[in-house]
């Protein structure tokens, strides 16, 4: 399960400010490892220019940009938080690309965080006949058939972020009311959770709110919600499905997965509940996305 941090802090980026170090990301990230009361004496609140392959690209629940870069996606990188000014740049970006990234060392928090990043340095392809790697037409078409594919696993990370980020926002609304789900009193569920609400679900100030906004979903560009209970699931009617009985949050794009594979997704994660004990780990990654997809929250072998 791969976990993303949010951190709220000054918005300016550190991109005039002089770096006190320049390492690579695996090598700020074990360092943590190995002693992080001696990695934070050392790095923390200290501006560092960090290099490595980006393995995650998204955005957090307040919609500020991120990219994951070093280790292998489980927790074991670093997390380069960007402000809002440098959503273009971080949207030209692809997984697998290698990349500089300026910012300020926050400390480790599952990943090593650096906030109000800057890009330094970013490879890029070259697909010109004249130069470069991808000289001729098919290597040009196997260059584009990567950046293609790069952009449908970041639109699918993301699109896993924001079903993770809604999904634990509405069991955290239900345990505040008392087992009722947004969208059950007064309020909308919209207003319940982009709002304030009382105990009963009416428009309030007891509790809230549990996100900024409701997203964009990233394959068909809609932030409408269908809560009726009756729509048809993965018809890009709305960009999103709720379930106001179940309080399944969906994604609402074609091509998302049926409640079969989601249960037998959720077969094999609680026949083996241990990740590192699972003998085909790329089963278990579909089984996660699926069930990411699928149930009230993400749960891994409960």
């Amino acid at each position: 399960m791969i976990l993303i941090f949010v951190w709220v802090g000054v918005s300016k980026s550190v991109k005039r400010d002089s770096p006190d170090y320049s390492v690579s990301a695996d090598q700020l990230y074990n360092e943590y490892k190995s002693n992080e009361v001696a990695a934070d004496s050392k790095y923390k609140g200290k501006i560092v220019v960090v290099s490595g392959v980006i393995q995650d690209i998204g955005k957090d629940i307040i919609a500020q940009p991120y990219i994951v870069i070093g280790g292998m996606g489980f927790l074991d990188g670093v997390q380069c938080m960007f402000t809002g000014s440098e959503n273009a740049s971080v949207a030209r970006l692809y997984k697998g690309q290698s990349v500089k990234v300026k910012g300020e060392v926050v400390g480790k928090m599952g990943n090593v965080l650096l906030n109000r990043c800057s890009l330094q340095v970013v490879a890029k392809v070259t697909v010109d006949s004249d130069k470069g790697e991808y000289s001729d037409k098919g290597k040009r078409d196997e260059a584009i058939s990567d950046l293609n594919k790069a952009a449908a696993e970041s639109r699918e990370s993301a699109l896993c972020l924001d079903l993770q980020t809604m999904n634990s926002q509405i069991e955290l609304y239900k345990v505040q009311h008392e087992g009722r789900l947004p969208g059950a009193g007064t309020a909308t569920f919209w207003e319940a959770m982009t709002g304030q609400t009382n105990i009963n679900g009416g428009i309030g100030s007891d509790y809230g709110p549990y996100v900024q906004k409701i997203l964009t979903n990233p394959f068909n560009d809609l932030n409408t919600v269908d809560v009726s209970g009756t729509g048809i699931l993965g018809d890009d009617s709305h960009g999103w499905d709720f379930n106001p009985t179940t309080g399944a949050f969906r994604a609402d794009n074609s091509g998302t997965p049926s409640d079969a594979k989601i249960e037998q997704a959720e077969v094999e994660l609680e026949a083996e509940p241990e990740l590192g004990t699972i003998a085909s780990k790329n089963r278990v990654k579909e089984a996660e996305v699926y069930l990411t997809q699928g149930v009230a929250y993400f749960k891994k072998g409960e």
